[in-house]
């Protein structure tokens, strides 16, 4: 094995470190804002506001610059040492997006001011409608009423 190659697997041991790291702080402040948005549903509240509060509150921390080994403590995983990938709480906030994005809510939104608001919807309002999914490998056309469908062919 070449010396580059070894160096090479370092940055992948330290990737591998990382983004186990990350993906614990992320479950973290996605549980920490499942329980906020469920105590703002039960005070009857149809969104929810996370603030400086939040991120102190999930992080020990709401300063823009993060504190990788105090988010570490906080969470109860220790943060790997050497550089971060990234330093600043908007750069975590990016990251964390997705994550809400995938809870179904009606809108989630980035406010000034590292503030994430979401709502969902009330009682009142019709469910939404689920996306169609295409499942299938061929697209098929009906000779007899010409509708075209997805269907699994086996090869």
């Amino acid at each position: 094995a070449l010396f580059a190659d070894g160096l090479t697997q370092i940055l992948a041991d330290y990737d591998k470190q990382w983004n186990a790291f990350e993906a614990k702080v992320l479950d973290k402040l996605t549980e920490s804002f499942k329980t906020c948005c469920t105590s703002a549903a039960k005070r009857r509240k149809s969104s929810y506001e996370a603030s400086d509060f939040f991120w102190y509150s999930s992080l020990g921390s709401a300063s823009e610059r993060l504190e990788w080994d105090k988010i570490g403590k906080h969470v109860g995983i220790a943060s790997p040492a050497g550089d971060k990938p990234y330093m600043k709480l908007s750069d975590l906030i990016e990251r964390f997006l997705p994550r809400l994005q995938s809870l179904g809510f009606k809108s989630v939104e980035v406010l000034p001011g590292r503030c994430i608001k979401v709502t969902w919807r009330t009682p009142e309002e019709p469910p939404a409608k689920r996306a169609r999914v295409v499942q299938g490998n061929l697209n098929h056309a009906c000779g007899i009423c010409h509708e075209k469908k997805p269907m699994v062919a086996a090869v």
